[in-house]
């Protein structure tokens, strides 16, 4: 019984300090970053589903290879020009 006493009591502490951990706020940058990746991830999928709309005969491999595509290629001229990125090599 003193054996189970102690463990429930080691559980209630590591619950709370894991709530406590929860609470504490997290880095502007850690929030960040995981905004940006976030919007990276639905931007990919949201290409993988244009991709299955616009070829519905394609197989997923072939859907993939159309996503990796669009990944690794270089921005188009036409599009958004950053100032930040002008000059770089």
């Amino acid at each position: 019984m003193m054996k189970l006493r102690k463990a429930r009591e080691q559980i209630a502490r590591i619950i709370g300090a894991l709530r406590r951990l929860r609470r504490q706020e997290e880095p502007w940058s850690v929030k960040r970053m995981r905004e940006i990746s976030d919007m990276h991830d639905f931007g990919v999928a949201a290409y993988r589903q244009r991709m299955r709309r616009e070829h519905p005969e394609a197989s997923e491999k072939q859907v993939a290879a159309m996503v990796r595509e669009w990944l690794a290629a270089p921005p188009r001229e036409d599009r958004l020009r950053l100032p930040s990125r002008e000059g770089r090599s």
